[in-house]
């Protein structure tokens, strides 16, 4: 019995013992259950960010100023920014940079290069002028405007004109000694007076059709440049547009041509070719000579600097041999009939010069300061200008019968002239024509003078007589002006009945 109540109670106990066990694994299972539920991550939520113009790379410190409206800006100066290489950005702040203004970067000694973005269409005036250590410049595609002097004395070696810019103004490159090369495209219609005066580097220059005026000394003392092709649309050449180019050999010269100015070519001592279409309606290219078809007049010379001498030279032109030392006589062609203004001033080499019997124009400042001794003027010659032979070296000239008009300050300042004979046609007027000639001692005067001007004699000391042609009656005819014997007072005129004094 003792055994049975044993028995009974270790089952009991292992009853109970099963119970708690289950229990146990259940809340295990339950637990372990919640450790392994699969929880699905929440999406990450990044803060919202504020909308920005993204800004181009640029230099920064530039200074610039903004647009009244708000939209654009300008570079003004180089600010802080302390690069050698300027980056200018497309936008700053969001506006958009349309100029580099008036004198920004003026006498800068830092920068040496500069790139220009697109959007900017204006370069002011001097905006680089002086960069001495600027070297390369982009130029955007949307540039319209190059300001005066944008890039006088800088440093630049080469400049590629965008399509856009149709002027190239006053001195924008002038003095720019290291640049080698320009080229030019699109719209580009006027090369302004001294665009490029002084870049003795510049070797090539590549123009572009469309082109129409090369304004004066455009290319002045450009020492370097060999040879040049001026396009077919290019209808001005303005005065001394290259003179100095002592290395040019070669240029042709545009079919559309209609104004070749004076002095185009002077002091370009290496010069052996000059072309120009056969189909060019108003010059021609005869031997070393340019020739304006509707006067035949010679507007330049090259090479020997020899005339033809077939008679088919009309005119000589305007400052054709201006100052050069190099001749010391010169016969006109036959065929010539004028001479034009200052066609041989400055020469004082030359001492005699024969004059074909069709003359019949001495235009102004003809002979000025030239070294002739003797000029002789047949009766061919109607009309003689200005100053034609003022300060020269005459000491004798003779003016013949077919001179009709006013003979203004025509031997002014010849110091060295003695005798001087001037008979004219009707209607001849002296009006300063001999001031200063102080050694002037033999006039003879003919008929043809109808009135003599106050100081017409100024500064002529020793003359003391004129040997007039016609008679005292004629000479009384005369229009004597108030103090037309200014500085020979008491002057014996010579008449052919007689003596007046």
């Amino acid at each position: 019995m003792k055994k049975i109540i044993v028995l009974f109670l270790i089952l009991a106990m292992t009853a109970a013992l099963a119970g708690c066990s289950g229990k146990d694994d259940a809340d295990e299972k339950k637990d372990s259950g919640k450790d392994t539920e699969q929880v699905t991550p929440t999406e990450e939520v990044k803060p919202t960010e504020e909308a920005k113009t993204p800004e181009t790379k640029g230099s920064a410190g530039l200074d610039y100023n903004t647009s009244a409206s708000g939209e654009t800006v300008t570079i003004r100066n180089i600010g802080t920014c302390e690069d050698k290489n300027v980056v200018i950005p497309e936008t700053i702040d969001g506006k958009k940079v349309i100029a580099i203004e008036k004198n920004a970067f003026i006498n800068n000694s830092t920068i040496e290069s500069i790139t220009i973005p697109e959007g900017v269409t204006e370069i002011g005036e001097k905006a680089f002028e002086y960069c001495r250590n600027l070297k390369t410049v982009n130029l955007p595609e949307s540039l319209e405007t190059l300001g005066k002097a944008a890039f006088y004395g800088s440093g630049v070696t080469e400049i590629t004109l965008p399509k856009n810019v149709s002027a190239i103004v006053t001195t924008t490159f002038e003095g720019c000694k290291d640049l080698r090369v320009f080229r030019a495209s699109g719209a580009l219609k006027n090369i302004g007076s001294y665009a490029f005066s002084g870049c003795n580097s510049l070797e090539t220059v590549e123009l572009n059709d469309g082109l129409e005026s090369i304004r004066s000394d455009a290319f002045r003392n450009c020492v370097s440049l060999k040879s040049i092709e001026i396009p077919d649309s290019v209808r001005v050449i303005e005065d001394n547009a290259f003179t100095g180019c002592t290395a040019l050999e070669t240029v042709k010269l545009p079919a559309k041509l209609q104004d070749f100015d004076y002095l185009v070519f002077k002091d370009c001592r290496s010069l052996k070719e000059v072309t120009i279409s056969p189909d060019a309606q108003f010059y021609t290219v005869s031997g070393h000579c340019l020739i304006e078809k509707k006067s035949n007049t010679v507007q330049a010379i090259w090479g020997d600097r020899s005339f033809p001498m077939d008679g088919s030279v009309g005119g000589i032109g305007h400052f054709l041999y201006h100052n050069d030392q190099t001749i010391s006589s010169f016969t006109v062609p036959d065929g010539v009939t004028t001479i034009e203004v200052s066609a041989f001033q400055g020469c004082s080499a030359l001492t005699t010069v024969k004059l074909p019997d069709s003359l019949t124009r001495i235009e102004t400042s003809a002979f000025c300061k030239t070294g002739l001794t003797e000029i002789t003027l047949s009766n061919h010659v109607e009309l003689i200008h200005s100053s034609a032979f003022e300060e020269s070296a005459l000491t004798k000239a003779y003016i013949g019968a077919g001179v009709t008009r006013e003979l203004r300050e025509t031997f002014r300042n010849c110091k060295s002239l003695k005798e001087c004979t001037i008979l004219g046609s009707s209607g001849v007027t002296l009006t300063a024509t001999f001031v200063g000639c102080e050694n002037l001692s033999k006039l003879t005067l003919g008929t043809g003078i109808s009135q003599i001007n106050n100081g017409a004699f100024a500064g002529c000391p020793n003359l003391k007589e004129i040997t007039y042609t016609g008679t005292k009656a004629e000479w009384g005819a005369i229009r004597h002006a108030e103090g037309w014997d200014t500085d020979i007072t008491g002057v014996v005129i010579h008449c052919s009945d007689g003596d007046i004094s």
